[in-house]
């Protein structure tokens, strides 16, 4: 196992589905399919599309179909949290007995903290030092160019400069050496102008 560390050069859109609310939601990681596909649009943007039984086939097929496993990137400082667990909706108060309640280990839990009679919910899937977040909101544009009266929406990106570490694993080394070897990569979407990033292995 590797570690990997990806530093973002340009700002980042990770995950692009739009909420009814016309917000392009970014992730606060980089999952391991995003880490994959970046690595996979570096490679072909080298080697180009290879025809099968091709030693560059073989390559690609062992790089990004099943050797190498790749891991999320967290920012330092975060961490991902079981989504089994419950914690108060508000800040608990010190007559609380218990703050969180994990489903798993105690099956059912109470809706409303019994103590001090706070709403309780699942906990967000990531905790810790959150990295910071853009949010641009501009006018719509149409399919032929012209903006869209009184439609607009807004763009969440990941702020370029931060750093995200997580794990490669590949039961040959030289693998790592080619991913390495790729030089930067883009993550997310919008790759023309955003996501450009520096990989250290």
């Amino acid at each position: 196992m590797s570690e990997l560390v990806l530093t973002l050069r340009q700002p980042a859109q990770i995950g692009d589905r739009a909420r009814e609310d016309f917000v392009l939601a970014t992730l606060e990681h980089v999952p391991g399919t995003v880490v994959r596909g970046a690595f996979a649009g570096a490679w072909l943007a080298r080697n180009g599309v290879s025809a099968p039984g091709t030693p560059e086939r073989t390559e690609f097929l062992r790089l990004f179909e099943g050797e190498v496993r790749f891991g999320p990137l967290l920012r330092p400082g975060t961490e991902f949290t079981s989504l089994a667990v419950v914690t108060h909706k508000y800040q608990a108060e010190e007559s609380c007995a218990e703050v969180e309640y994990d489903r798993a280990v105690t099956g059912e839990v109470p809706v409303r903290c019994p103590d001090c009679g706070s709403p309780l919910e699942q906990v967000k899937a990531l905790r810790g030092d959150r990295p910071p977040v853009r949010r641009r909101t501009s006018v719509s544009i149409s399919d032929s160019g012209v903006a869209v009266s009184g439609v607009l929406f807004t763009r969440e990106t990941l702020q370029a400069g931060q750093t995200f570490r997580g794990t490669l694993t590949a039961p040959d080394p030289a693998l790592l050496a080619i991913l390495a070897g790729l030089g930067p990569v883009r993550v997310g979407g919008r790759r023309t102008t955003h996501g450009l990033a520096e990989v250290g292995i």
